[in-house]
């Protein structure tokens, strides 16, 4: 699997090499005249992320020493996975799985969706957005509840949606 992973900022771009998601569902239990209840599905969403990757480069000791910061802070953050979305979660587990290299750590994660049941928060509709330092499309598509195909199709100028740069306009709707 070659897909990017972000979450925090960070961008885990060798990630994640096995990938196992984690659906929940909540049933309502609802009595009915008769003594018969009736069970109905209230929603069914990813509820947890965890799986494989490897973080390598230069700077790996310094990406695994802060997510190693955000999953001891429990802090809920934006994790992209192009193939899922985005959506807020939190580092729950991250372990290294074999002895260290150099500029190479073989690592595995887990990650608690926090926003099981609810829509991305959706900003007061605006027709362009101003690109932060570190920001994806994966992120706007989050924070305005658009989709990223939308957003695709619509800033054709933008190359690379892993990659916006800071101060760059995106086109909403």
């Amino acid at each position: 699997m070659n897909v990017t992973m972000r979450f925090g900022g960070i961008s885990l771009s060798h990630n994640p090499k096995t990938l196992k998601i984690t659906r929940s569902k909540k049933i309502n239990s609802v009595g009915l005249v008769g003594g018969i209840r009736k069970l109905s599905n209230v929603c069914d969403n990813i509820s947890k992320i965890s799986g494989t990757g490897e973080i390598y480069g230069d700077d790996c000791f310094q990406s695994y020493d802060t997510l190693l910061r955000m999953c001891f802070k429990n802090k809920a953050d934006i994790l992209a996975i192009p193939e899922l979305g985005a959506f807020k979660a939190v580092l729950e587990d991250l372990a290294v799985l074999a002895e260290p290299r150099e500029n190479f750590l073989s690592v595995s994660f887990t990650f608690r969706a926090v926003s099981a049941g609810r829509e991305p928060e959706k900003i007061l509709p605006q027709k362009y957005y101003t690109a932060e330092e570190g920001e994806t499309l994966w992120d706007v598509s989050y924070k305005f509840g658009v989709t990223v195909e939308s957003l695709v199709g619509l800033n054709p100028q933008i190359r690379k949606i892993l990659d916006l740069k800071e101060g760059e306009e995106v086109r909403l709707y």
